[in-house]
């Protein structure tokens, strides 16, 4: 008997604690019947989702420092929460440095980020179509291997000065990976099958009657209907190092003025290649701002190669936005353009154009998209065009409706990838949320 008004009084307990710390709980449904145009398959989709959590530390920060000479330790965006999951606890982001005067220090803990390059590609269209980019990013290499390391800087009052050094490994060495790691799920490719990123390292195994089918990875794309499971390799370790591999960074930083901002940077490797960037930002208006970056490698025995970069944007309040931006490299220029119009009240139009220039033929894509609220009734269409070694059109087109049922949106949806080769498919959707 005591043990039972024992468990009672804790059940009583947590549940006042949980009310007094202000549980959060949320979830929807949604019923989904599809139709593919391409094969006329048909049916229902059924889905649900719920959480409830309470907060038990909010997510906050804190640091801690003295007068300089003294170290200084900031803890960043940490809390923890119980979920329906269980205890969720986020970790806090640590930066720490040595500061060292009231103009001058050393950082301790957030690896200094050996970057080279301040222009690069920025195609957002052409690039989810064609991973082999024509005007692929000319000044750049492979820095994943340089992972430690310190900055020391000088704030000059109209700017920062900055030495960073870091090393490919260190002293130790970590041994590789033997075991293969699944999350324990089966998955089975939809009518579209499933394509594999291009950078992606997991393999795909199939199972069951889809045994006899690949296994498949980076670039590949899995049939409709086959099911697999997917497969993480183990870590390839990390040797240690001693090769006594360094690289370093002199930036400059100035902002003689409100509107202008420049940065300089110097990079050298270990192979003694030496990377040159400098990007200059001005902001005449607060409706007006332009950029220009340029790179230049000098690797030791190698060709000289450089790229180019500029943009500029309006903003016209809330009401409209207008911005462009041109990348150079290996004789190509990509251009972009972008528009943003709140033609009318709730009504919104959007435009995307990507063309790579110096190419023959010109490749090429337009992007529309215009959507109207009136008020619980949204209708909202985009439509693509890539003009590349084919012409193909991509739609999504539908409407929703938010007002009919409380707590329900009705959605009717159209969308193909490829208007020529692709029927599309068509959804009906209601989801009732809390």
């Amino acid at each position: 008997m005591k043990k039972l008004v024992i468990a009672v009084m804790l059940v009583l307990l947590v549940g006042a604690f949980a009310m007094a710390l202000d549980a959060t709980v949320t979830g929807d449904a949604t019923l989904t019947w599809g139709m593919d145009f391409g094969n006329n398959a048909t049916g229902f989709t059924n889905a649900a989702t719920a959480t409830i959590s309470i907060p038990l530390v909010a997510k906050t920060s804190d640091s801690k420092t003295g007068d300089a000479p003294a170290g200084e330790i900031t803890l960043s965006d940490f809390s923890a929460s119980i979920s329906g999951s269980g205890l969720a606890v986020a970790a806090p982001t640590i930066t720490a440095k040595l500061q060292l005067s009231d103009a001058s220090y050393l950082t301790i803990f957030g690896a200094p980020s050996y970057g080279a390059g301040l222009a690069s590609d920025f195609f957002t269209l052409l690039n989810t179509r064609d991973e082999d980019t024509k005007a692929a990013d000319a000044v750049s290499f492979d820095l994943s291997a340089y992972n430690g390391g310190f900055t020391f800087g000088y704030d000059l009052g109209m700017g920062v000065l900055s030495l960073s050094v870091v090393s490919a490994g260190n002293w130790d060495s970590v041994a590789a990976g033997t075991d293969m790691t699944t999350d324990g799920k089966v998955y089975v490719a939809g009518a579209d099958g499933v394509d594999i990123d291009a950078d992606d390292t997991a393999t795909y195994y199939g199972v069951g009657a889809s045994q006899a089918f690949g296994p498949w990875g980076a670039g590949d794309t899995i049939p409709v209907g086959v099911t697999y499971i997917v497969v993480k390799k183990p870590s390839s370790g990390t040797p240690a190092n001693t090769l006594n591999d360094y690289a370093a960074t002199l930036g400059l930083v100035l902002t003689p003025m409100d509107m202008l901002s420049v940065t300089l940077k110097a990079n050298l490797d270990a192979s003694k290649d030496v990377v040159a960037s400098v990007k200059a930002s001005v902001k005449p208006m607060d409706m007006l701002g332009f950029w220009v970056a340029t790179d230049v490698s000098m690797p030791k025995g190698g060709d000289l190669a450089y790229d180019l970069a500029g943009g500029a944007k309006v903003s016209l309040d809330k009401l409209a936005s207008f911005g462009t931006t041109l990348y150079y490299a290996a004789r190509v220029l990509d251009l972009q353009v972008t528009t943003d119009l709140l033609a009318v009240e709730n009504l919104t139009f959007g435009n995307v154009f990507e063309a790579y220039l110096g190419v023959a033929p010109m490749e090429y894509a337009d992007s529309v998209n215009v959507a109207y609220d009136l008020g619980g009734i949204k209708p909202y269409a985009s439509f693509t065009t890539y003009v590349e070694t084919a012409t193909t059109y991509a739609v999504d087109a539908g409407v929703s409706f938010s007002k009919v049922l409380a707590n329900t949106v009705f959605t009717i949806d159209y969308a193909t990838k490829d208007l020529n080769a692709d029927k599309g498919d068509l959804e009906l959707s209601a989801k009732v949320s809390y």
